[in-house]
């Protein structure tokens, strides 16, 4: 579908963005993307960072940045030209190649020395160091904070933002681990704790990397898929309801 609507309306004006959330990286995302024959700018968040609660998620952004609501598909069947994105929207990310420049690293190892505790700050250097493939410093970094906090105690809070910081503190720690294991248990915490959709799925994968990647069709097996995904609803139902 959107690969049509890039097709029809892609211009100066206006383009389209896919965001493949996949711990794993670009690798398995690209396999998707090349399969359905995708040329709008196609990016993968192993972080996580959106924080999407459920995929897929769609949306529409005006040239200001803002979200807008309403029947965006009719917006872009009867929009007008559109004014290019304001330097103010550009200005707001970090520059391309530097996410992961030493000045950058070494200003969030400084932020962290400050708030040891921080799972936000924490989370964010691990990405870091995992991304310049430093795993054993994301590892040394994660482990022993996660496991300050009751993980069980902040999913049954109400406390939303505690319960997002140690969820991503978790899924970095799935993606620093190099054993097939402690990946699956730390991204069933992760979903334990903040239950996305793109959490479970993500576990499921984990557990089963052959049935969405390497399938003879190229395919995700969605039987195996969902048949997991109901074990894990059940399994977190459980959890919540124990007393470890």
């Amino acid at each position: 579908m959107w690969q049509e609507v890039y097709e029809k309306y892609g211009s100066d004006e206006f383009t389209v963005v896919g965001i493949a959330m996949d711990s794993e990286g670009v690798a398995p995302a690209k396999k998707q993307y090349d399969r359905f024959g995708v040329t709008f700018n196609a990016l993968v968040d192993p972080n996580y960072a959106t924080r999407f609660e459920y995929v897929p998620w769609l949306f529409f952004v005006d040239e200001h940045g803002v979200v807008q609501g309403g029947d965006w598909a009719e917006k872009i069947k009867t929009m007008g030209k559109i004014k290019p994105v304001t330097e103010e929207i550009r200005n707001q990310w970090t520059p391309e190649g530097q996410r992961n420049s030493l000045e950058v690293l070494a200003s969030l190892v400084r932020q962290h020395e400050a708030a040891p505790d921080d799972l936000s700050i924490a989370s964010e250097l691990a990405s870091r160091y995992i991304t310049l493939d430093r795993l054993e410093e994301a590892r040394n970094l994660l482990r022993p904070l996660v496991k300050k906090y009751d993980a069980l105690e902040i999913a049954r809070s109400d406390n939303r933002s505690r319960q997002i910081a140690l969820a991503d503190a978790y899924i970095q720690l799935s993606r620093a681990e190099t054993e097939r294991e402690a990946q699956v248990e730390a991204s069933t915490l992760a979903y334990y704790v903040y239950p996305t959709k793109g959490y479970v799925k993500q576990v499921v994968r984990i557990k089963g990397p052959a049935y969405f990647d390497n399938t003879e069709d190229g395919k995700m097996d969605s039987k195996f898929r969902s048949s997991n995904i109901d074990k894990l609803v059940e399994e977190r139902s459980r959890w919540l309801k124990s007393g470890n």
